[in-house]
């Protein structure tokens, strides 16, 4: 009979809900993959590389439907 013992120092993983995260450029709301900041919007039409940086003052947000 094989008993199943713990072994010291073991600890179970937690499981953390990803946050999800808006573009300033195009308001798009998206949960990433990974635990990294990710590259580009995920937004087919916006795909912007600043998603994460506001626009300068004086600058319109981008058309809907126009990359």
């Amino acid at each position: 009979m094989a008993v199943l013992a713990r072994l010291p120092g073991r600890t179970r993983q937690v499981h953390r809900k990803r946050k999800p995260v808006t573009c300033f450029r195009c308001a798009w709301t998206w949960v990433p993959y990974g635990r990294k900041r990710p590259a580009r919007c995920a937004n087919p039409t916006c795909r912007s590389p600043y998603w994460h940086t506001p626009r300068r003052d004086g600058r319109a947000p981008t058309p809907e439907g126009k990359p």
